[in-house]
């Protein structure tokens, strides 16, 4: 479980904040285009399994999650071209395969590989805290995949343009992340989760004024699908955090 959760965090940085929009349009060019993808998210993995480098197994399944990554990648490219319209399902299912490839580490021997010893090194000892990769992996969840969640959602049974405008789409990520938070930071911060409801409606009689944000900013689904995500992640998380894996 220890390595799988890196590999995880690994895995939801390359793919939500390191996959900028020069990098997601380069996708669309076929499976060349999805190179550069693919090859940020076989960095990170080596990056969050800095301390076992000197395993030979170790390097071989991260070449093998690199290769899924970018056949699968390209698959869904070529599967939502030719069958648009399910973009909420295939976005689910696209992230579950991807999971389910870390996942079969458990088949293999790395399962077992201890954390590395700190001997005061304040990096290995942020790296040996699970609290902290569990927190990271959460709030990706929360934030970028909510915005990915809402979108699909919206253009799959709603028939509507999911896309956002910069100051919407960092709002909602800011919005879910701080809500999610909470969840960690303890139960006696959960009081005030009534506070970040108003944090939309304060940015609409405040910072709207000033920029241009769209409309559905203030609509009440946007602050219901936004909230939604991050209470329900930040639930199943807390659950997750308060596991007996987590208080040994």
């Amino acid at each position: 479980m220890f390595i799988f959760l890196r590999l995880l965090l690994a895995h939801f940085i390359g793919d939500y904040p390191l996959q900028i929009n020069k990098v997601y349009a380069l996708k669309f060019r076929g499976l060349i285009g999805v190179i550069p993808h693919a090859l940020i998210v076989t960095s990170c993995f080596v990056v969050f399994s800095w301390p076992y480098l000197n395993q030979p197994l170790l390097w071989k399944f991260i070449l093998f999650l690199g290769i899924i990554h970018l056949i699968q990648d390209w698959l869904k490219v070529r599967i939502g071209a030719i069958r648009p319209g399910n973009y909420f399902w295939f976005y689910i299912l696209d992230q579950l395969l991807h999971i389910g490839a870390i996942s079969l580490l458990f088949k293999t021997n790395l399962k077992n590989l201890p954390p590395p010893v700190a001997n005061g090194n304040f990096l290995i000892t942020l790296y040996n805290n699970n609290t902290l990769i569990l927190y990271l992996i959460a709030l990706i969840i929360a934030s970028y995949n909510g915005l990915y969640m809402i979108t699909n959602f919206k253009k799959t049974f709603l028939k509507k343009n999911g896309m956002y405008k910069p100051f919407d789409k960092w709002f909602g990520i800011i919005e879910r992340g701080i809500i999610l938070s909470l969840f960690f930071a303890g139960w006696k911060f959960l009081l005030f989760l009534p506070v970040t409801f108003l944090l939309r409606p304060l940015a609409c009689h405040t910072i709207c004024k000033r920029i241009k944000s769209e409309e559905r900013f203030k609509e009440t689904p946007e602050m219901v699908y936004s909230w939604v995500i991050a209470i329900t992640t930040g639930i199943i998380f807390y659950f997750i955090l308060h596991s007996p894996y987590f208080q040994r």
